[in-house]
């Protein structure tokens, strides 16, 4: 199965509802499923026999968040509720993955 390597990580509002927040992330590139940093990305990514993704992580914050190194308007992202929602390249089928906590900054520390 191939995925879409755009995916999207979703923060949980007051109502319980999800809403995306990637748009910020890395100067508009969004959270992509991209297993190291380059300069051109495919735009679907193959799940491999072991069924396991290993993308760069969600650092938590927004313009920095996976390959931006730096950037003088970054900020933190948490504390709150977050999920990953990736689609499927044929049919766009979305699955949102299990809800993680991203604890407050000075908790990471």
């Amino acid at each position: 199965m191939k995925l879409k390597t755009s995916a999207s990580i979703e923060r949980q509002d007051s109502g319980g509802g999800f809403q995306a927040i990637e748009s910020r992330f890395d100067i508009g590139k969004g959270y992509r499923l991209i297993e190291q940093c380059v300069a051109t990305e495919p735009p679907c990514v193959e799940i491999p026999a072991s069924g396991k993704l290993d993308p760069v992580r969600w650092s938590g914050f927004n313009c920095s968040a996976q390959c931006n190194g730096t950037c003088r308007a970054n900020s933190f992202e948490g504390p709150g509720t977050f999920r990953l929602v990736v689609t499927q390249c044929e049919g766009d089928a979305q699955v949102a993955g299990p809800t993680f906590e991203l604890p407050e900054l000075a908790k990471l520390k």
